[in-house]
């Protein structure tokens, strides 16, 4: 890293998301855009009244953990931004089990939801004389990713799986993960590039517009991350 860097990235920028199946584009198309709605988690999208599984997210969580395993970083602090239902969470406790783990999202029903799924089924006899539940695998908040309600230079690592599109200030947004990761950190991302959804604007639906991942990496470098 160069004079000033303060954490490294580990980014993906998915150049497209297509292949939808042609039954589901028709559906699409006959439904008009309206009736098109694509699920907070990515998992699957609405047509109409029916549900279609396309596993966006889990898909994205299992390459961002694959770039991981060159990493050396023992994190003790992670940030997760746009946390949605703690699918990334629960697959970053198993990978650094000794780390604090942290998600923020901005809708407190996905934040309910997902402080229900991270607590920890009891197993076992002695699991379950234990008095009390047993606590959450991570400490899930609602916050604005536009202004992060953590100190700075107080994580390790800095996660964020499909949400960077979601950001009303990509600028201000990738400003404040700057702030909260420590020297040497480390922010590992993913977002739907400019040629995502391709086939559904095709079929006539409206979708907002995706980030060019030239820009993505001008606006890293300008607010100091190192590649």
């Amino acid at each position: 890293p160069g004079a000033g860097c303060r954490a490294r990235v580990v980014g993906t920028v998915i150049a497209a998301l297509t292949g939808l199946k042609e039954n589901v584009l028709k559906e699409f198309a006959s439904f008009g855009a309206a009736n098109i709605f694509i699920s907070p988690d990515w998992s699957r999208a609405r047509v109409g009244k029916r549900w279609v599984d396309i596993s966006i997210r889990p898909r994205e969580i299992e390459g961002l953990l694959e770039r991981l395993e060159v990493v050396r970083l023992q994190p003790a602090t992670i940030l997760d931004v746009g946390c949605g239902l703690g699918r990334s969470l629960a697959a970053l406790a198993q990978r650094y089990p000794q780390a604090a783990l942290l998600g923020c999202d901005q809708a407190r029903p996905v934040v309910e939801r997902a402080r229900d799924a991270l607590v920890p089924a009891p197993r076992g006899l002695l699991a379950r004389l234990r008095k009390g539940p047993a606590g959450p695998i991570a400490r899930v908040f609602v916050a604005d990713a536009h202004a992060l309600p953590l100190p700075d230079s107080s994580v390790d690592m800095l996660w964020s799986n499909l949400a960077f599109h979601w950001f009303a200030d990509p600028t201000r947004a990738v400003d404040e993960w700057h702030r909260v990761i420590r020297p040497d950190g480390l922010l590992t991302f993913t977002a739907l590039g400019v040629d995502s959804l391709m086939d559904l604007r095709r079929a006539g639906a409206r979708t907002m517009a995706f980030p060019d991942m030239h820009d993505v990496g001008d606006l890293l470098s300008s607010v100091g991350f190192a590649e």
